[in-house]
């Protein structure tokens, strides 16, 4: 199970890899055997020392995926205050319409 989040305005993935702050901070995940390719050059995995919320980079701008029951509304939250977004989950009426701002459209990469 896993949900899809995008931020009403983009925010650029290089500001995302790396990221460090008291609240948030990026985690390396290390390859797995069973071919899970764990944190790569264009992605990133964000926690607050509970949780995790996943960023990848779609042509330099990030795009967030919660894998499990993780809950990320505290990351969501810091995330919020650092970059001033909203945020908007793929079961919300206007996810269709900001992924599709995205090049290429994010419907080609995990909608439906």
């Amino acid at each position: 199970m896993s949900t899809e989040w995008l931020p009403s305005k983009p925010i650029p993935f290089k500001k995302v890899k790396g990221l460090k702050s008291k609240r948030v901070w990026e985690v390396i995940i290390p390859p797995d055997e069973h071919g899970f390719p764990g944190t790569t050059k264009d992605s990133a995995c964000l926690t607050d020392g509970t949780n995790y919320l996943w960023a990848f980079n779609v042509n330099g701008r990030a795009c967030f995926t919660r894998y499990g029951l993780n809950n990320v509304s505290d990351i969501l939250e810091a995330l919020s205050e650092m970059f001033d977004v909203a945020w908007v989950s793929e079961y919300d009426p206007g996810f269709g319409r900001l992924a599709s701002k995205y090049s290429p459209p994010l419907s080609s990469l995990f909608l439906l």
